[in-house]
């Protein structure tokens, strides 16, 4: 965990040297593409059920509106120091602006199954929503 600590750190420094006259590079604008990044720690660590409950939970949200890619896998394990490999599943989902990221989170499907299904599962959550480039 201190590792990602470490990199979602190191990414707001690099992100705000970056000060260019353009707003949404500043993340003070809701225009410009956003990333949706859910980093989940299961209640039971490493279960195969639950890992595969979580990715077929999550895989259900692809085809809501506003969302224009959606990606979620199980942790890759690794020895590396810089690489937090604790959690046990992530999401990346991708919208074209933050407008569509909080009509996804609003939408009742997205509510029920995070409430119903996926907070039962889930002992920790970590969530990033980044505007790209």
């Amino acid at each position: 965990m201190q590792s990602l600590v470490y990199f979602v750190s190191l990414l707001f420094v690099l992100v705000a040297a970056d000060s260019s006259a353009n707003p949404v590079e500043r993340g003070n604008t809701s225009s410009g593409q956003v990333d949706h990044i859910v980093i989940a720690w299961l209640k039971q660590p490493g279960n195969k059920t639950a890992r595969r409950d979580f990715v077929r939970i999550t895989k259900s949200f692809a085809d809501l509106p506003g969302v224009l890619s959606h990606d979620v896998g199980v942790v890759l394990p690794s020895q590396r120091k810089v690489v937090d490999s604790s959690f046990d599943v992530a999401a990346v989902i991708r919208f074209k602006d933050k407008a569509a990221l909080m009509a996804y989170l609003k939408h009742p499907k997205h509510k029920k199954a995070v409430k119903e299904l996926l907070k039962p599962l889930v002992k920790k959550l970590a969530v990033y929503d980044v505007y790209l480039k």
